[in-house]
């Protein structure tokens, strides 16, 4: 009787291991062993780990292509515009389309381009005064460099600590998403001022005093809030060369040059990042237009400026950036050789004795 169960036992294995030789497949199993429950889900597991690695490498792809994308912004640009389409309300045709640019922290910038290739827009939509149909703008603040600089040195721990791979993807692809949040356009407008063109239509105070306090608040608890107005009005004022005028002047008696001086004052005692002005030198005599320039050069080595203009040869030799919006809104590009100023005020102002001898020395 033993020698009969050997003898099965043996003829089953050879069997088995003659079928796995030539690749064929076979039921049969050993008559006297019961296979083990962890072989027999050592293939579900495998394939489930072999499911989880792919996803992972696809998440790690994905937040991999997407930090490279944001990547192709400066980390020292102050502000940015990715990718920004605007259809105004009630408009069937787009103003901007697909425009992409980014802005230092100071400096002068020119805009320039054909009427209506929506350069004012651009502007407006920079100061927060409406929200782009689609992509996002973006003003960089100090708080946000501490939170990308956190969230960096939490990377770099992870990758050092060995983490686990399910949660590597999702913190590589929070970086991204929070360095690429659209500034809301109620922030834009706390860090941004926006003067108009011919802003001396949109006086509202009788003197400069009335003009550079419309607004503050009146109640007892302003206190403190008043005085500081007060002090960045001060510094305002002494920005835009007008510390000795007296304040009870009424605004109507001012001359044109002095009128943009009072409107750029308005914007800077509000102490904003960026400075952007419409046509600043449109309607002045040559003379207010070198004083307003000479201020603007001055200013750009404390903020950026962002300036419409079609004056371009009078602002080109203290601009220090150019870029032209495309016919009809059509994107953005830079403008090569136009920008004279030689970062910050190296190159020729216009209020330079030679420039002015060449422009005007015909007078």
């Amino acid at each position: 009787m033993t020698t009969t169960t050997t003898t099965t036992t043996t003829t089953t294995t050879t069997t088995t291991r003659a079928a796995r030789r030539t690749g064929t497949s076979t039921t049969t199993i050993h008559a006297h062993k019961k296979v083990p429950k962890w072989k027999r889900t050592r293939g579900k597991s495998s394939a489930l780990f072999a499911a989880r690695r792919t996803r992972t490498t696809t998440t790690r792809t994905k937040a991999s292509s997407s930090s490279s994308s944001s990547s192709s912004f400066s980390n020292s640009a102050l502000v940015r515009v990715e990718d920004i389409t605007h259809v105004p309300p009630g408009s069937a045709r787009a103003t901007l389309t697909k425009c992409t640019v980014q802005f230092p922290t100071q400096g002068l910038v020119l805009l320039v381009g054909r009427s209506g290739a929506g350069k004012s827009t651009l502007l407006h939509l920079i100061a927060g005064l409406s929200e782009p149909s689609e992509g996002g703008i973006y003003i960089r603040d100090h708080d946000d460099e501490e939170e990308n600089d956190e969230v960096e040195e939490d990377q770099e721990e992870e990758e050092k600590e060995g983490m686990s791979s399910s949660s590597s993807p999702s913190s590589a692809a929070v970086m991204p998403a929070r360095r690429r949040k659209s500034t809301p356009a109620a922030e834009r407008t706390k860090k941004v001022g926006l003067c108009f063109q011919f802003p001396e239509r949109h006086f509202l105070g009788r003197t400069i005093l009335e003009e550079l306090t419309f607004g503050w608040p009146q109640n007892a608890k302003s206190f403190r809030m008043r005085r500081e107005l007060a002090e960045t009005t001060k510094r305002a004022l002494r920005a835009v060369d007008m510390q000795e005028y007296p304040l009870e002047s009424e605004v109507k008696t001012l001359s044109g040059g002095y009128k943009r001086r009072l409107a750029l004052a308005c914007q800077l005692a509000r102490d904003p990042k960026v400075l952007c002005l419409d046509e600043p030198l449109a309607g002045l005599d040559w003379k207010s237009r070198s004083d307003v320039a000479k201020v603007l050069e001055k200013l750009k080595r404390e903020r950026l400026i962002v300036v419409v203009t079609h004056d371009v040869e009078e602002m080109k030799r203290i601009a220090d950036f150019a870029y032209r919006v495309r016919d009809y809104g059509k994107g953005i590009e830079e403008e090569v050789g136009l920008a004279q100023g030689g970062g910050f005020g190296v190159g020729n102002a216009l209020g330079d004795s030679a420039a002015l001898k060449s422009e005007f020395g015909e007078f």
